[in-house]
C-alpha cells in the first residue's frame, strides 16, 4: 500500500516551496497546522545549512525567556529566527510586530503555531501586513507515492476529457486501507501501517 516503507525523512512536503518563497518577500511567515502533522520537520527541512536559529517553545528554556523578555527575544539574531510553537506565548506576536517596524526586510521570523494565530488575543492587528500564513495539513497522497496532484489544477482549467481519461488501479479495500491509514506522519511510519 503507499504508506508501506514510510520515513518523513524520505519524503519531500510540497509546502516547501510557498514556505522558501514567503521567506523571500514576507518579514514573517507563519507555518499553521495541527499538532504532529509535520511543521518541525518542514522548518528543519527549509532552514537546513542557512544558519537559522531554531528555538522550540516546548524548551523550558526558550520558554522562560520568551515569557520574561518578548522583545530581546525576538531581537536574538539579525538572521532568520524560527520559533516553534509560537502560540505558548503570545506576546511575542507584539515584539515581533515592533520588530518588523524597524527593519522590514524580508525572512526575518519563521513561526510555527498549533492554533490559529489570528484568532489570539491582539494577534490579527499585529500580524496585518506583516505575515502570510501557510497552512499544513496531513501528508497527501501525491507526498506519499512522490507525484504531485493535479485534479483540482485539471478540473479549474476545465481539461476534464484529460480527467474522464484517468483510470485508477486501486480497488475499494485500498481506498478502506488509505482512507483508515490517515494522513499524520509518525501514524504512518509505524511498521504495518498502509
Amino acid at each position: 500500500m503507499a504508506a508501506s516503507g514510510y520515513s518523513s525523512s524520505m519524503l519531500y512536503r510540497f509546502a516547501q516551496n510557498l514556505v522558501e518563497e514567503t521567506l523571500t518577500d514576507t518579514p514573517i511567515t507563519v507555518l499553521q497546522g495541527a499538532r504532529q502533522v509535520g511543521k518541525s520537520t518542514l522548518v528543519r527541512a527549509v532552514v537546513a545549512d542557512t544558519g537559522a536559529t531554531v528555538l522550540s517553545l516546548d524548551a523550558a528554556a526558550a520558554y522562560n525567556a520568551a515569557r520574561a523578555d518578548p522583545a530581546a527575544f525576538v531581537r536574538q539574531t539579525r538572521d532568520l529566527l524560527v520559533i516553534d510553537e509560537v502560540q505558548r506565548v503570545p506576546e511575542l506576536m507584539r515584539a515581533m510586530k515592533d520588530a518588523v517596524e524597524e527593519d522590514r526586510r524580508p525572512g526575518r521570523f519563521l513561526v510555527t503555531g498549533s492554533a490559529n494565530l489570528l484568532e489570539l488575543p491582539g494577534t490579527e492587528e499585529s500580524l496585518a501586513g506583516r505575515a502570510e500564513t501557510v497552512v499544513l495539513y496531513g501528508l497527501s497522497q501525491g507526498e506519499l507515492t512522490g507525484h504531485r496532484e493535479d485534479f483540482v489544477d485539471q478540473v479549474v482549467g476545465g481539461n476534464l476529457e484529460a480527467l474522464q481519461a484517468r483510470r485508477g488501479t486501486l480497488s475499494r479495500e485500498d481506498y478502506l486501507d488509505i482512507i483508515c491509514a490517515g494522513s499524520y506522519p509518525e501514524p504512518l511510519g509505524r511498521s504495518g501501517s498502509g
